[in-house]
């Protein structure tokens, strides 16, 4: 299919979590802040990295296209990345762990 990891990472990653999440709404606004959090976490490491060594996101990762273009010396992809590792986490934990889930007075409460 001619198509890198990144592409494919991020399809599988968004159609598996839109699957969970049409199954259990509730779990979108969690998953979300996990992946903006995730994101956020990961962000200081790659600033601490360019800093002592400049230029080592050019030397390690191949960069072309959208992805690889530079948004505060960390590539775009890397945001979409962890963002979206955050929220797939989220809604695979929901389906790994096999807890069932339900909303009960506007909080998600689990079910035994």
């Amino acid at each position: 299919m001619h198509m890198t990891s990144f592409y494919a990472l991020t399809a599988c990653m968004v159609a598996f979590s839109f699957c969970v999440f049409a199954r259990i709404p509730a779990l979108i606004l969690p998953a979300a802040a996990t992946g903006i959090l995730l994101t956020l976490i990961i962000l200081p490491g790659y600033f601490v990295a360019t800093y002592l060594h400049p230029g080592w996101i050019q030397e390690y990762w191949k960069l072309a296209g959208w992805p690889g273009q530079l948004l505060f010396t960390v590539p775009r992809g890397e945001y979409v990345f962890y963002a979206l590792a955050g929220l797939s986490v989220s809604a695979f934990a929901e389906v790994l762990f096999a807890r069932k889930t339900r909303l009960v007075g506007g909080n998600e409460t689990v079910i035994q």
